[in-house]
């Protein structure tokens, strides 16, 4: 179909019969008005934002404060245009947080009287059909600013090969991006995956039967193709574990370095924690067997002998037994501060206690990697007030997951695969500890919020 054929000479650049409200990561160009270079410029292979860059560049990194089921994951702004994979999560839909006002800055009048929508001339968008064009889109768009010399957004040259089959892959029927990731629940009657806002039943023996193996994206896709949706979504469901053990990395991100230095610093401790934030090798430590796992929904609990519990909301990586990332889940790493600060040496009774340990509200299934701003975000009600409040994305971790899987597999074997905690970056004040009765709630999007209770 060809649209504004007689004012726009342009083909429609959208694939057919795809429902571009549905979740997944959709590739979007868009282009100044007669190309023109309002945006900034690039030097040395860095762009350097003009005055009306960096208000498209604030206005395109607050897009989620616009509408919560949409994340703006890798994106660049060029001269001339501005390359973003946004991330649609959530419901079948945009979900405004608020009607967004954009701002009628001095800097727009001339060009637009005080609107985008005639800065920017052109929309390519598109959905991606596999998982390893989502990659390539990434790196196509962080090498953007070195690529700009060769850009035919630029100047009219010879592209190299390399930069000619890369647009044919991303811009041919302008990229198609990427279909959602599968979501898994361990439901107390079945089991369940959600795909494509369909939920499927997943026909099978044991949690350990579905994830302990190597092709699981394969394996949920193929049984999805094979089963009929569901009439309703499954509602009752539990921690996503079965054998595995759990585990976790410490002091992965700054913040955490700097608290835990401030707790433990009049035992003598505080440099520890400084010299493996540093150090190659990262701090691993037992944190919970299943049973002492809950899921959204259940209590978590504080130790009757601490004086200062704090919740640590983290991304949970979970590993395959050959040692390959193959999903995500939300967790709760209930600490006492108390315990460990008086001496390292009592980490594992400030960590491992019963019901010490919340995972949920299901394993997002994924061979890519989470993009680096992927938010995790926590709050704790009081009495029907907020106590606290925090949020961090994944750049600020000092480690990969990967490098962290690494470590975690090397010379130790887990049959039944593993879950691994990634590190806190958000800790809340030393004046305050959990009280009973508190409710905590963690959400990393697009996996969705970790609901506890401490009690």
């Amino acid at each position: 179909m060809t649209l504004f054929q007689n004012e726009y000479r342009i083909e429609s650049t959208r694939l057919k019969d795809w429902d571009y409200r549905a979740r997944g990561w959709y590739f979007v160009t868009l282009c100044t008005q007669s190309r023109r270079p309002v945006l900034g410029s690039v030097v040395a292979g860095e762009m350097k934002l003009s005055p009306i860059g960096l208000i498209a560049n604030a206005e395109l990194i607050t897009l989620s404060s616009h509408y919560r089921n949409v994340q703006v994951d890798e994106h660049v702004l060029m001269p001339n245009h501005v390359h973003a994979i946004l991330m649609i999560h959530g419901d079948h839909c945009f979900m405004p947080n608020a009607k967004p006002q954009l701002p009628i800055h001095p800097a727009f009048v001339s060009l637009a009287a005080g609107s985008l929508s005639t800065i920017f001339r052109a929309y390519k968008g598109g959905v991606a059909r596999k998982c390893h064009e989502l990659a390539a889109v990434r790196e196509f768009i962080r090498n953007n600013p070195a690529n700009w010399s060769m850009d035919r957004e630029n100047h009219p040259c010879r592209e190299p090969a390399t930069i000619s089959v890369a647009r044919e892959t991303l811009q041919a029927t302008s990229l198609r991006l990427i279909l959602s990731c599968m979501k898994l629940y361990r439901g107390r009657e079945r089991f369940v995956v959600e795909r494509a806002d369909q939920f499927y039943e997943v026909r099978a023996s044991s949690w350990d039967e579905i994830v302990a193996r190597e092709d699981l994206v394969a394996y949920l896709e193929g049984t999805t193709s094979q089963e009929k949706p569901l009439d309703r979504p499954i509602l009752d469901f539990l921690s996503p574990i079965g054998s595995q053990e759990v585990w976790a990395a410490g002091v992965t991100y700054y913040r955490s370095r700097d608290a835990r230095m401030e707790e433990s610093k009049d035992a003598g401790g505080g440099n520890f924690y400084d010299r493996v934030y540093s150090a190659a090798r990262p701090e691993l430590f037992f944190k919970a067997t299943p049973h002492r796992v809950v899921g959204s929904g259940d209590k978590v609990a504080i130790r009757s002998d601490a004086s200062w519990s704090v919740p640590e909301p983290e991304l949970v990586l979970f590993i395959t037994p050959g040692g390959k990332i193959a999903g995500y889940t939300i967790g709760n790493d209930m600490s006492s501060r108390d315990i460990e600060g008086e001496n390292p040496l009592y980490l594992p009774q400030a960590k491992v206690y019963d019901r010490s340990c919340a995972l949920g509200p299901c394993l997002l299934v994924s061979e890519e990697p989470l993009p680096a701003s992927t938010e995790i975000a926590i709050e704790i009600r009081r009495d029907g007030q907020s106590a606290f409040s925090g949020a961090t994305t994944l750049k600020e971790m000092k480690r990969t997951p990967a490098d962290l899987a690494r470590y975690l597999y090397h010379s130790s074997s887990f049959p039944y695969g593993c879950f691994l905690f990634t590190g806190t970056g958000i800790v809340p004040p030393d004046s305050f500890t959990l009280q009973l009765g508190d409710g905590i709630q963690i959400t990393i999007p697009p996996i969705g919020t970790l609901v506890n209770v401490v009690g």
